[in-house]
């Protein structure tokens, strides 16, 4: 059996679409629906949807982070394999089956890939790009490294999923989950073809701050266990960061789409600008914050 389980705080508006698109195929496949949703959006009316679909939802905090949300919803799932996704996407009609193709095997964590739903528009586009274009369908493993599996697309084998739901219970977001259990010898496997789009309109100016924010607390967190003088690499690096992951998001997603990748690349080298910047403080100050 397969749960999917859904990390949600944003409108009750886009909730519904991600659950309009996981619905159909979660009753195909006999799945558990499980929202964790922060208390700031309670709603009555949604409750009653909710109930009538036969999901199970879970009241967190208002200011439960996205990876406590991650955890609650996981820690109550009860299926053999946990599909994980988030209410800023939209998944693609086939996404729990071509998720679920991987049960049969030896692998404990599949990441699929992510994609825009809003492509017309491109800040939107810059946007998806900037923050998942990592994640995109020609991506590959990488023998020796960590995998790139973005928490919005993933499923979860019953045998980690406590270490991962007391993990993101605690904070950890999916970079610093996956790597441990990479390092523990866990198996990962990338679902090209299972899709998630992301669906969210954007603000230029809220988004720069949400990627600036984002970097400077990334910076903090790897600054930790650095040394000075590897502290002022990562520092001087900064400014070629752009470019540079501008590059690897053509490589993963990019060659996929590229008409629509140069009509957003104005706005993807943008945020990923404020990316660099929150990163450049996050070396300066790395005792301050809090993972």
């Amino acid at each position: 059996m397969i749960s999917v389980a859904i990390a949600s705080c944003r409108s009750t508006q886009l909730l519904r679409e991600t659950l309009d698109s996981v619905l159909p195929q979660a009753s195909r496949a006999g799945a558990e629906v499980i929202v964790a949703r922060s208390d700031e959006f309670r709603d009555v009316d949604l409750e009653d949807v909710l109930a009538a679909a036969r999901c199970r939802i879970i009241w967190c905090p208002s200011d439960a982070t996205i990876p406590h949300l991650r955890g609650a919803a996981l820690a109550a799932a009860s299926g053999d394999w946990v599909a994980l996704t988030e209410d800023n996407c939209v998944a693609a009609p086939d996404w729990l089956d071509r998720l679920y193709r991987w049960s049969g095997t030896n692998v404990q964590v599949v990441g699929g890939s992510m994609a825009n739903a809003r492509p017309e528009h491109a800040i939107d586009a810059g946007a998806a790009y900037a923050e998942y274009g990592f994640f995109g369908p020609l991506r590959k493993l990488v023998d020796g490294s960590p995998p790139l599996v973005t928490g919005a697309n993933v499923m979860y084998h019953q045998g980690i999923l406590a270490q991962v739901a007391g993990s993101a219970a605690n904070g950890d977001w999916e970079d610093v989950i996956h790597g441990r259990l990479f390092r523990q010898g866990a198996s990962f496997a990338i679902a090209p073809d299972a899709m998630v789009l992301q669906n969210l309109q954007y603000r230029l100016g809220d988004f720069c701050r949400d990627r600036y924010e984002h970097g400077r607390d990334y910076a903090r967190v790897r600054a930790r266990s650095a040394s000075l003088a590897s502290r002022l690499l990562f520092l001087f690096a900064t400014p070629l960061l752009p470019m540079l992951l501008a590059a690897r998001i053509w490589r993963s997603a990019g060659r996929a789409t590229p008409v629509q990748f140069a009509q957003a690349l104005p706005w993807t080298i943008t945020f990923l600008a404020a990316w660099s910047a929150g990163e450049a403080v996050g070396y300066l100050t790395p005792g301050m914050g809090h993972e």
